[in-house]
């Protein structure tokens, strides 16, 4: 899972990780990183209590970027959205 945090240092993130109770644990699937581009911050869309949503072209390319199972669901991604 990766999850985007409104944060533009390192030291931000650790500070969202820590206040969320997570930790750095060697193989975890979780990452935290910021929102890539501004325009990205400004389409995204809350779905709850501080969750924000990415538009699906982004959710598309961060999930052609995690390797083989990643390639597949982003490619499923696509077709759904292409209905």
């Amino acid at each position: 899972m990766v999850v985007y945090v409104d944060a533009l240092t390192l030291a931000t993130l650790a500070t969202a990780a820590h206040a969320a109770g997570l930790t750095l644990i060697e193989g975890g699937r979780l990452q935290l990183r910021p929102f890539p581009s501004p325009i990205t911050r400004r389409l995204s869309a809350k779905v709850g209590p501080g969750l924000r949503s990415v538009p699906w072209p982004r959710a598309y390319a961060d999930l052609r970027d995690t390797g083989v199972r990643g390639e597949e669901a982003a490619e499923h991604l696509r077709e759904v959205m292409e209905r």
